[in-house]
This record gives C-alpha cells, structure tokens and sequence, in this order.
C-alpha cells in the first residue's frame, strides 16, 4: 500500500479496535454515551502525552506505555470511555473497582487469579481474550458490569448481589463467576466456593470459548487413546503454525503439576502458552495458571501422566483442528 493510500490514525485505531473487539465494541466507543469530544479522534493521540480521564487507567497505561500496541491503546480507550457514566446491576461493585484491573489484565493477563475459587476453566479462558484480543476483553468486561448478562442470558440475581469474595480481585471475580454462572446448565453460581457449583465440563468449555472470544470452532484431543505425545505433537504443530489463531487449554492433574512425582486426578485447566519442548526423556512446557505464568520441565513419565488432554479452539474456519 502506498504512503497516501494509507488510512489516517484515528481510522487505524478503531479498525484495530474492530478487529479485536467486532463492530459492537466500536459502536459502544463511538455512541454518544457522553459528550466528551469526539471519541475517534482521542485514539489518534500520540501514546508519549496520552492522557484519560479514568485515574487507574492512567496508571496502568503510564506503567506500561513502552510497549502499548494499537490493539492494547483502542481497548483501554473503550474502558476509559465509561469513566463516570457507566453503572450496572451489580449491587456492590462499582466501576471503579473494575476499570484500574481491566486495564491492568490487557498488559498482563497472568495477573488474573481464580484462587480461591476453582474456576480454572474461566481463568484459562479469560487470560486467552486478555492475551489476543484486548479489545474483545474490554469489551466483555464492560458488558458483564453494564449489562450483567451476555448473549440474551442474565446472571443470576444473587450473584449481582453478592460482593467479590475477599481476596480477590474485583474485576477477576466478576469475570470469572460471570463465565461460571453462563456456563452452568443447571445450577446459578453465585461467586461462592461450593463442592458442585464450581468446575466446568469439556463441553462446557467449548461453549464458553464460541460464545466469550473470537474463536469459531472447538475441538478435544484426548490423550486417553491416541497418547500424550502425539496428541502433543499435533497441539505444538497448530501453536507453531497460528499463535494466538489458536486457544489451547489442556486438561492435567493438578497435584502433579504443583509437584512433579506426585499423583492425583484430571481436576484442573492451564493455557498452554508456547509449543513444547517434547524430548525423549524430558517435556518443558510454559503454561498460565493461578494467577502466574509458569514455565517448568519434567521427565516425560510425569508429564504424559499429568495430561490427559487438549481443548483447542480457532479464530479462523480454515484453521483445521
């Protein structure tokens, strides 16, 4: 493309803004929700003097601004965008809990922690949107707090109207029990620990991945009959291949995880953030979860007892899964 056939910065901002978030993010940012100026021509501001209204966006843009991408900027204009009008159904939480953490996640989607819920699924989830797609993040996290509902489904009312759980992280919490609670067929989760409530199925997962991201198709590879090591080789060949084009999220034994030799049960969901390293005696491995990217190494028995399988989901129909 030519010099003078390029888009201006302003349209490149809200096309970065669409890619990452779909029209309805653009529309939200460019609707007259409050008379601030004109919103377009704010996203065209040089990042070295980019300044917001909301002070925790600020803060994190300010700590952060070094390696701000356009994707990163259009989705904390959209955050930045409810300062001071936004309210929702959630009786208490305020925005102001909310916005600072948003925009902390889109630089760093490790810090969002499920402990001491078991929403490991969700968590897995929600650090992939915050990852690749950081419009569709901001975007989500401010439709759950205005709307608390997603896709025509309402939360349940005793979750709006419960406080996060002490310890968390107001944003992670809402997020989080938001996922849980749209993902649950049967029974409402309220943002509580429970023995039956808490835990997401396969399917369960999959659904989530389709109706909360950009991904468009979903697939298991299970190692329970094919192997470890093959249904790994086939999860690195797709990370190698299209990065973040691909969601992979894999099934393990938590108790293995946390330490090498010991043995428990398939309980618990971590992002694989990387191909592996799959040697014949030994498999690294650098994967999100509880609240920290993590990059270990085990011999291969370890590891291929820790797997049982991989939930994979694609951005792109010709992705082939």
């Amino acid at each position: 493309m030519a010099a003078h056939d390029r888009p201006s910065p302003h349209v490149e901002a809200v096309l970065s803004l669409q890619r990452t978030a779909g029209n309805g993010a653009v529309t939200r940012l460019v609707g007259a929700r409050r008379s601030v100026g004109d919103p377009v021509a704010r996203l065209s501001r040089d990042t070295a003097t980019t300044a917001f209204s909301d002070p925790a966006i600020q803060s994190a843009y300010d700590a952060n601004k070094a390696v701000t991408s356009s994707d990163q900027l259009s989705g904390l204009e959209l955050l930045d965008r409810e300062h001071g009008v936004i309210a929702g159904p959630w009786a208490k939480l305020d925005w102001a809990q909310i916005s600072g953490s948003a925009a902390d996640r889109m630089y760093h989607p490790e810090h969002i922690q499920q402990n001491p819920l078991g929403l490991c699924g969700p968590a897995a989830l929600l650090n992939y949107v915050a990852t690749a797609t950081p419009g569709t993040y901001a975007y989500d996290v401010i439709s759950i707090f205005e709307d608390g509902a997603w896709g025509g489904k309402k939360l349940n009312s005793t979750l709006l109207g419960n406080a996060a759980l002490g310890g968390m992280d107001p944003c992670d919490w809402m997020m989080l029990s938001a996922i849980q609670d749209l993902s649950n067929s049967v029974l409402d989760y309220n943002g509580r620990e429970t023995k039956y409530r808490d835990g997401q199925s396969i399917g369960d997962l999959q659904s989530s991945m389709t109706s909360l991201t950009k991904i468009q198709k979903t697939t298991e590879y299970s190692c329970g009959y094919w192997g470890v090591k093959e249904q790994s080789l086939k999860v690195n060949d797709l990370l190698a291949r299209y990065g973040n084009g691909v969601c992979v999220v894999m099934e393990v034994d938590s108790t293995t995880l946390q330490a090498e030799t010991a043995r428990g049960s398939n309980d618990h969901f971590i992002r694989l953030l990387k191909p592996m390293t799959y040697g014949e005696d030994s498999v690294g491995f650098t994967v999100f979860t509880w609240g920290s990217n993590r990059s270990l190494t085990f011999k291969r028995e370890n590891f291929e007892h820790m797997v049982d399988g991989y939930v994979v989901g694609a951005t792109r129909s010709d992705i082939q899964l």
